[in-house]
């Protein structure tokens, strides 16, 4: 099992790791097609992504920060 963290954005990298998350791989862009059964996607992804990679036998955690416009 793999934990991919997709993200481009220093301050949810940094969130991550203030959240003791195990992340193996940090990436700004997903290919589906390195999705293996049993691996975790954590990030912001469209929507047919995020399906694509369920239907790999992957699970999908959508990141949310509420952050203010100013901050982001």
């Amino acid at each position: 099992m793999t934990t991919h963290f997709v993200t481009r954005h220093p301050g949810a990298i940094e969130w991550a790791a203030r959240q003791g998350l195990h992340i193996d791989r940090q990436i700004a862009h997903l290919d589906p097609a390195a999705i293996q059964p049993g691996d975790v996607v954590i990030g912001i992804l469209p929507v047919n992504l995020a399906a694509e990679v369920c239907a790999r036998g992957g699970q999908f955690f959508n990141l949310t920060l509420d952050l203010p416009p100013n901050a982001r």
